[in-house]
């Protein structure tokens, strides 16, 4: 009926004779895991067009091509825009170009879903669970 199972051990503690202990599990975290996804931080030339990025570089997943990246924060001195994986863009990239004559940093908020099918919630449920927000730092020199 609940998502919490409790073990119990009688353990020996030697200064202080037998005790009991109780651990309790949450299955959710158990069974339920968040994709993983990292910050991360690219550098592009100033007044550059169409740099493209791979966002799921060092996404060990089996699911990485089927997860759906969702921009929630669009950076303020450029364009950012998702394309998933296919055969024409082979992994889910960022293109990104900066507005013309910036030089500093942007900051792009992103979030992923496994299977692209949940809303754009935060979801612990087995179903279809949904990132922790990250962060894409382009430095545009």
């Amino acid at each position: 009926g609940t998502n919490t199972i409790a073990l119990t051990e009688t353990i020996q503690v030697k200064a202080f004779g037998t005790h009991d202990v109780t651990y309790a599990l949450d299955l959710s975290s158990l069974i339920t895991r968040k994709p993983n996804i990292k910050d991360r931080a690219f550098d592009v030339a100033a007044n550059s067009t169409d740099n493209i990025f791979d966002i799921s570089y060092g996404d060990s997943d089996s699911n990485k091509l089927t997860k759906t990246h969702t921009i929630t924060k669009n950076g303020s001195h450029g364009t950012a825009t998702y394309y998933p994986g296919n055969s024409k863009f082979v992994f889910p990239s960022l293109y990104y170009s900066p507005v013309e004559g910036f030089i500093g940093e942007d900051i792009i908020k992103y979030r992923v879903t496994n299977d692209g099918t949940g809303n754009l919630v935060d979801d612990d449920t087995a179903i279809n669970p949904m990132s922790d927000e990250k962060t894409i730092r382009i430095t545009v020199k």
